[in-house]
C-alpha cells in the first residue's frame, strides 16, 4: 500500500505538470483569439468584409441565435461538449481535516496495551503494535499529501475551465 501511495503521488506530480502545461497552452490561444478579435473588428471597420453570420440573420431564422451585446456569457449548448463544464455543479472546496499528532503525543504512548505478564509475547504484540502505527502514520502522510496536491489541481482545473469560457465568448 505504501508503494501505491508514493506511486500516487508521482502520478498527482505529473498530472500537475501537465495541468501547468494545460493551462499555459490555454493562456497562449486566449491571447491569439484576442488578437485575432481585434485584428477582425479593425478589418470590419476599415473595409467592410468580414461580416458576422448573425448580421444578416432574420427573425424567422431558427438556426441563427442572435446576441444581443449584453450578452457576454458563453452559450451552454456551445460548451457543452466540453467534458468538465458543468454550471450546476460544483466542486467540493475543502476535504475534511485529519488532526495531526505531534512526536510528544507518540513518544507518551509507549505500550499501546495494558502489561499483564510483562512477558516476551506482550513486547512482540507491542513492537508489531509500533510497526503498524508507524506504516498508518505513513500512509496517513501520503494522504494529506494527495489531499493538497488535489486542492492545488483543482484549483489550477477552475482556473483552466474559467480560461476555456473566455475563449468561446462572442466576438
Amino acid at each position: 500500500a505504501n508503494e501505491f501511495g508514493v506511486q500516487s503521488l508521482m502520478h498527482l506530480e505529473e498530472q500537475d505538470e501537465k495541468l501547468c502545461y494545460v493551462e499555459a497552452a490555454i493562456s497562449n490561444v486566449d491571447e491569439e483569439m484576442v488578437n485575432v478579435k481585434k485584428d477582425i473588428r479593425q478589418m470590419k471597420l476599415f473595409c467592410g468584409v468580414f461580416r458576422s453570420p448573425t448580421d444578416f440573420c432574420s427573425d424567422h431564422c431558427h438556426r441563427c441565435r442572435c446576441r444581443s451585446a449584453s450578452d457576454s456569457q458563453p452559450d451552454e449548448d456551445a460548451l457543452s461538449w466540453m467534458p468538465f463544464y458543468k454550471t450546476s455543479t460544483t466542486a467540493v472546496k475543502e476535504q475534511p481535516r485529519v488532526l495531526l499528532r505531534t512526536k510528544r503525543e507518540y513518544a507518551l504512548e509507549s505500550d499501546y496495551l495494558p502489561r499483564l505478564l510483562n512477558d516476551a509475547k506482550e513486547e512482540e504484540m507491542d513492537s508489531n503494535l509500533k510497526s503498524v502505527d508507524a506504516f498508518l502514520e505513513n500512509l496517513r502522510d501520503i494522504a494529506v499529501d494527495m489531499n493538497s496536491e488535489l486542492s492545488l489541481q483543482e484549483t489550477k482545473m477552475d482556473k483552466i475551465k474559467q480560461l476555456v469560457s473566455d475563449i468561446y465568448r462572442p466576438i
